[in-house]
Protein backbone atom coordinates (compact mmCIF):
# COMPACT_ATOMS: atom_id res chain seq x y z
CA UNK A 1 0.00 0.00 0.00
CA UNK A 2 1.54 3.52 -1.22
CA UNK A 3 -0.52 5.50 1.04
CA UNK A 4 -4.19 6.38 2.41
CA UNK A 5 -5.49 5.93 -1.01
CA UNK A 6 -4.10 2.95 -1.44
CA UNK A 7 -5.09 -0.41 -1.69
CA UNK A 8 -8.59 0.66 -3.98
CA UNK A 9 -9.27 -0.45 -7.27
CA UNK A 10 -6.92 1.67 -10.19
CA UNK A 11 -10.13 4.55 -11.31
CA UNK A 12 -11.64 4.77 -7.20
CA UNK A 13 -10.37 8.00 -6.58
CA UNK A 14 -11.51 9.32 -10.11
CA UNK A 15 -15.14 7.77 -9.59
CA UNK A 16 -15.09 9.45 -6.32
CA UNK A 17 -14.48 12.91 -7.53
CA UNK A 18 -16.75 12.43 -10.11
CA UNK A 19 -19.56 11.04 -8.10
CA UNK A 20 -18.64 14.46 -5.80
CA UNK A 21 -18.70 16.51 -8.74
CA UNK A 22 -22.06 15.04 -10.00
CA UNK A 23 -23.93 15.32 -6.26
CA UNK A 24 -22.40 18.90 -6.43
CA UNK A 25 -23.55 20.07 -9.98
CA UNK A 26 -27.27 18.24 -9.27
CA UNK A 27 -27.66 20.13 -5.83
CA UNK A 28 -26.53 23.03 -7.32
CA UNK A 29 -28.95 22.79 -10.33
CA UNK A 30 -31.64 22.24 -7.82
CA UNK A 31 -31.36 24.79 -5.15
CA UNK A 32 -33.26 27.38 -7.41
CA UNK A 33 -35.91 25.47 -7.14
CA UNK A 34 -35.42 24.41 -3.53
CA UNK A 35 -35.55 28.16 -2.93
CA UNK A 36 -38.60 28.96 -3.83
CA UNK A 37 -40.03 25.88 -2.93
CA UNK A 38 -39.17 26.19 0.69
CA UNK A 39 -38.34 29.85 1.58
CA UNK A 40 -41.43 31.28 -1.07
CA UNK A 41 -37.97 33.27 -2.42
CA UNK A 42 -37.90 33.96 -5.96
CA UNK A 43 -34.53 33.49 -7.57
CA UNK A 44 -35.42 34.22 -11.20
CA UNK A 45 -34.72 30.59 -12.51
CA UNK A 46 -35.06 27.29 -11.97
CA UNK A 47 -35.13 23.71 -13.79
CA UNK A 48 -38.51 23.08 -15.32
CA UNK A 49 -40.75 20.73 -13.54
CA UNK A 50 -39.48 17.45 -15.66
CA UNK A 51 -36.08 18.72 -15.31
CA UNK A 52 -36.43 19.32 -11.74
CA UNK A 53 -37.65 15.39 -11.24
CA UNK A 54 -34.76 13.91 -12.96
CA UNK A 55 -32.42 16.20 -11.21
CA UNK A 56 -33.80 15.39 -7.86
CA UNK A 57 -33.74 11.33 -8.75
CA UNK A 58 -30.40 11.64 -10.10
CA UNK A 59 -28.74 13.73 -6.63
CA UNK A 60 -30.80 10.83 -4.44
CA UNK A 61 -29.30 8.45 -6.57
CA UNK A 62 -25.78 9.93 -6.67
CA UNK A 63 -25.79 9.91 -2.82
CA UNK A 64 -26.95 6.39 -2.34
CA UNK A 65 -23.92 5.65 -4.71
CA UNK A 66 -21.71 7.91 -2.67
CA UNK A 67 -22.66 6.43 0.37
CA UNK A 68 -21.33 3.11 -0.51
CA UNK A 69 -18.15 4.70 -2.03
CA UNK A 70 -17.79 6.42 1.25
CA UNK A 71 -18.14 3.42 3.57
CA UNK A 72 -15.21 1.84 1.23
CA UNK A 73 -13.62 4.45 2.81
CA UNK A 74 -14.00 3.44 6.11
CA UNK A 75 -11.57 0.34 6.19
CA UNK A 76 -8.40 0.96 4.59
CA UNK A 77 -8.40 5.33 4.07
CA UNK A 78 -9.53 6.42 7.32
CA UNK A 79 -8.44 3.94 9.18
CA UNK A 80 -4.46 4.21 7.88
CA UNK A 81 -5.27 8.15 7.91
CA UNK A 82 -6.29 7.76 11.95
CA UNK A 83 -3.11 5.39 12.68
CA UNK A 84 -1.13 8.06 10.94
CA UNK A 85 -2.53 10.84 12.57
CA UNK A 86 -2.79 12.66 8.98
CA UNK A 87 -5.40 14.76 8.49
CA UNK A 88 -7.57 14.22 10.80
CA UNK A 89 -9.20 17.34 11.32
CA UNK A 90 -10.70 17.54 7.89
CA UNK A 91 -11.20 13.95 8.06
CA UNK A 92 -13.40 14.46 10.86
CA UNK A 93 -15.57 17.24 9.64
CA UNK A 94 -15.78 15.19 6.16
CA UNK A 95 -17.36 12.48 8.41
CA UNK A 96 -19.78 14.41 10.43
CA UNK A 97 -20.98 16.62 7.34
CA UNK A 98 -21.59 13.27 5.84
CA UNK A 99 -23.84 11.91 8.27
CA UNK A 100 -25.28 15.40 8.93
CA UNK A 101 -26.28 15.90 5.37
CA UNK A 102 -27.22 12.18 5.16
CA UNK A 103 -29.78 12.36 7.88
CA UNK A 104 -31.28 16.15 6.76
CA UNK A 105 -31.79 14.08 3.82
CA UNK A 106 -33.82 11.39 5.17
CA UNK A 107 -35.66 13.93 6.98
CA UNK A 108 -36.75 16.25 4.25
CA UNK A 109 -37.93 12.89 2.69
CA UNK A 110 -40.26 12.21 5.53
CA UNK A 111 -40.59 14.66 7.80
CA UNK A 112 -44.11 16.41 7.52
CA UNK A 113 -44.04 19.24 9.82
CA UNK A 114 -43.17 22.07 7.58
CA UNK A 115 -41.47 24.31 9.59
CA UNK A 116 -38.50 21.76 10.84
CA UNK A 117 -38.66 20.62 6.71
CA UNK A 118 -37.75 24.06 6.02
CA UNK A 119 -35.03 24.05 8.85
CA UNK A 120 -33.43 20.98 7.67
CA UNK A 121 -33.45 22.25 4.05
CA UNK A 122 -31.68 25.04 4.97
CA UNK A 123 -29.17 23.29 6.62
CA UNK A 124 -28.56 20.61 3.84
CA UNK A 125 -27.94 23.31 1.44
CA UNK A 126 -25.57 25.28 3.26
CA UNK A 127 -23.39 22.07 4.65
CA UNK A 128 -23.64 20.72 1.24
CA UNK A 129 -21.92 24.01 0.01
CA UNK A 130 -19.94 24.47 2.62
CA UNK A 131 -18.68 20.74 3.10
CA UNK A 132 -16.54 21.51 -0.25
CA UNK A 133 -13.82 23.86 1.84
CA UNK A 134 -12.76 20.89 4.41
CA UNK A 135 -12.98 18.39 1.00
CA UNK A 136 -10.28 20.89 -0.81
CA UNK A 137 -8.42 21.27 2.50
CA UNK A 138 -8.62 17.53 2.78
CA UNK A 139 -7.03 16.68 -1.07
CA UNK A 140 -4.34 19.39 -0.65
CA UNK A 141 -3.08 18.16 2.39
CA UNK A 142 -3.43 14.48 1.25
CA UNK A 143 -1.29 15.72 -2.37
CA UNK A 144 1.26 17.55 0.14
CA UNK A 145 1.36 14.31 2.25
CA UNK A 146 1.58 11.75 -0.39
CA UNK A 147 4.63 14.32 -2.52
CA UNK A 148 6.70 14.07 0.62
CA UNK A 149 6.30 10.47 0.94
CA UNK A 150 7.83 9.92 -2.54
CA UNK A 151 10.28 12.31 -2.05
CA UNK A 152 11.52 10.74 1.19
CA UNK A 153 11.75 7.34 -0.40
CA UNK A 154 12.99 8.46 -3.28
CA UNK A 155 16.49 10.41 -1.28
CA UNK A 156 16.07 7.10 0.67
CA UNK A 157 16.84 5.42 -2.80
CA UNK A 158 19.41 7.31 -3.59
CA UNK A 159 21.39 6.60 -0.30
CA UNK A 160 20.83 3.08 -0.30
CA UNK A 161 24.44 1.61 -1.12
CA UNK A 162 24.69 0.04 -4.05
Amino acid sequence: MSGPMGGYPRGFLATLWSLLALILATGLLLLPGALELRLEWDPGWRLPGGSRIAAAAAHAALAFVLSAAFGALAPLHMRSGWKRRQNRWTGIALIAGFITLTLSALGLYYIADEDFSRLLSLLHWILGLAATLPLAIHAIAGLRLRRERLRLREVARHRAPD
